[in-house]
């Protein structure tokens, strides 16, 4: 990697010709930008390298997860019900209680729908 005349010049691997070496130069405020898009907010993590999405996972565990996915079993109970009966059955916490209270019921008075914008 070197610095001259306001260029960065680097090497990568070009996976796309079979992970060849190639060397690339770039003004600096570009370089830093491309550098800046893999810096994540504070907080985020690149979840690809933990857990079963970690690429050492990825034949065997994430087969098992296939696997145990297609095996899964059907809740007909759930079906038809709504968001909110999912919620009760699932936690055993019903969601019309008053979160202040705690004895008092809310209920619906409006519900605003999303509102989906057309470009142009």
């Amino acid at each position: 990697m070197s610095f001259e005349n306001g260029k960065v010049t680097f090497s990568y691997k070009d996976y796309k010709t079979g992970a060849i070496c190639k060397s690339l130069t770039l003004d600096a405020t570009e370089f830093i930008r491309r550098f800046l898009q893999h810096i994540l907010p504070c907080g985020f993590y690149k979840i690809r390298y933990f857990g079963i999405l970690a690429l050492c996972n990825l034949g065997a565990k994430m087969q098992t997860c296939f696997n145990l996915i297609a095996k899964s079993s059907y809740l007909p109970v759930l079906e038809g019900l709504n968001a909110m009966e999912v919620w009760q059955i699932v936690s055993g916490k019903d969601l019309c209680d008053c979160p202040i209270c705690k004895v008092g019921k809310m209920r619906t008075i409006l519900t605003v729908r999303p509102v989906i914008l057309k470009p142009g």
